[in-house]
């Protein structure tokens, strides 16, 4: 196992085993990265001679020299904080990439955080709110999805209050897993975008629905979640986008049948679909036919399987990074800043087409300690002794001029004149904390310049001296 974890006296044997899954997975991420970063080098030696542009953009602007390196040293430093209520580790800190589209790590953050948001969202819902509270074996997932409070945030509570008041129990409604596909075509731009503005067909369909236009549809939809995948074909090249959807219906679609399908290992493979809805979409389409329409069993009180539910459809919008890497570098361009997961009627307001990851801040008490990835192998080692809390003045920060901290930073960086630039100065100290933990064991620098004289801005407990 690729993990070194030094005298930590707060980790306990539990911890240990789930941070050496958690290590196992990072280097699995970590070889991933390694090999994007190769499909990238032969993706510009083939492109070396030609004028390459998509949308105006070049292939530099899609690919800048700081976007690669960012994407193969994502996630070789992290913090991480162990609670003291409930035993919990989280990561609270790295030096992620952000490119979820390329980076798994950064994909499944972005996953994990939005599934922790909807379970909240559907767990208020539920008959036994206390169940919430039960000790539960944490996962991977929870380690990394940037939510770090105990209660369900105010604004997710609101929109429980909003959607209760205005649509009953949404676990009473009948749920349903829904596939659209498009035919296969070897222009990504063609099918994609095909699927996109049949989609925008079925999404003005559900909003005419909720202004009381009911017609004859089969989208009789009152709200929902969405994603797109992508996958390849290798042995036509051709590529298949479509849509996963997790709908709510006020009344079942009344023709959804099972269907044998293809065997598989001397299993036959059973499928539901609706004849209803499958018409519906080629009308739509003009060409695609091929749909899937599972019913959902949405139980108050089975908690797993409704997270089970939920991450079949948040996984796909994120499982275009598991193709194989020359395609993957190659369809990058073609789904630059495109929307790939989305929500519907009841679930709009819950905010998730914009996620994003936050900043550490809680007033839980914690642990705190530190990972590196050196030579092939994660460490682990304590960044405080003691438990701390966040401590801030009422501007949120404390400041200090502290001349003898300054030498030191400045003497450690081999600065001459750290005033010739601020923010180079800044990335380095930053840097240097996270390869030296056992020197900077309580420090967080932000170094600003002001009327003339450094001002260290910091999140400290005790002095340095």
């Amino acid at each position: 196992m690729a993990i070194d974890i030094k005298h930590i006296d707060f980790l306990n044997t539990d911890d240990r085993e789930l941070l050496g899954d958690l290590t196992e997975t990072f280097k699995k991420f970590k070889l991933h990265n390694f090999e994007t970063q190769r499909a990238i080098s032969r993706f510009f030696e083939r492109n070396r001679d030609e004028t390459w542009s998509y949308n105006g953009k070049s292939l530099t602007e899609f690919y800048s020299p700081n976007k690669q390196a960012r994407i193969q040293n994502c996630n070789n430093w992290a913090e991480f904080a162990k609670f003291v209520d409930n035993s919990e580790i989280k990561q609270i800190k790295s030096n992620a990439c952000g490119n979820h589209l390329l980076c798994p790590f950064c994909a499944s953050r972005k996953a994990s955080k939005i599934q922790k948001r909807v379970e909240d969202f559907f767990y208020l819902f539920s008959d036994d709110i206390k169940s919430k509270n039960l000790k539960v074996r944490q996962t991977k997932e929870d380690v990394i999805n940037n939510e770090f409070d105990l209660i369900i945030s105010e604004h997710t509570k609101k929109s429980y209050e909003k959607v209760l008041k205005n649509q009953g129990n949404i676990l009473d409604k009948n749920w349903y897993y829904i596939v659209l596909t498009v035919v296969n075509d070897s222009d990504i731009d063609k099918c994609f975008n095909h699927l996109r503005d049949s989609f925008s067909n079925v999404r003005q369909l559900i909003k005419d629905f909720k202004k009381g236009n009911n017609g004859t549809t089969v989208f009789k939809v009152s709200g929902g979640l969405y994603s797109i995948e992508i996958t390849y074909n290798q042995y036509n090249n051709t590529f298949h986008p479509h849509i996963n959807l997790m709908l709510a219906f006020d009344k079942p679609i009344k023709d959804v049948k099972m269907y044998p399908s293809k065997k598989l290992k001397n299993q036959t493979k059973i499928m539901y679909n609706s004849k209803i809805l499958s018409e519906e979409w080629k009308f739509i389409t003009g060409d695609s036919y091929i749909t899937s329409v599972t019913p959902l069993p949405i139980d108050r009180n089975n908690h797993n399987l409704l997270k089970k539910n939920l991450m079949e459809i948040l996984k796909y919008s994120l499982k275009f990074n598991s193709m194989d890497s020359d395609v993957m570098v190659d369809l990058y361009p073609h789904l630059f800043k495109k929307r790939l997961f989305g929500t519907l009627g009841f679930m709009y307001g819950l905010g998730l087409d914009s996620i994003k990851i936050e900043e550490f801040i809680t007033d839980r008490k914690f642990y705190i300690f530190v990972m590196n990835y050196v030579n092939g192998i994660y460490r682990f080692q304590p960044k405080k002794t003691e438990i701390i809390m966040n401590e801030y003045d009422e501007n949120g920060v404390l400041y200090n001029n502290d001349t003898i901290l300054f030498n030191k930073v400045e003497n450690l960086l081999k600065i001459k004149n750290p005033f010739e630039n601020v923010y180079a100065l800044k990335n380095l100290a930053n840097d240097f904390v996270h390869s030296e933990p056992e020197f900077f064991s309580d420090l967080e620098i932000d170094i600003l310049q002001k009327k003339g004289f450094p001002i260290f801005k910091f999140k400290f407990k005790k002095s340095l001296d």
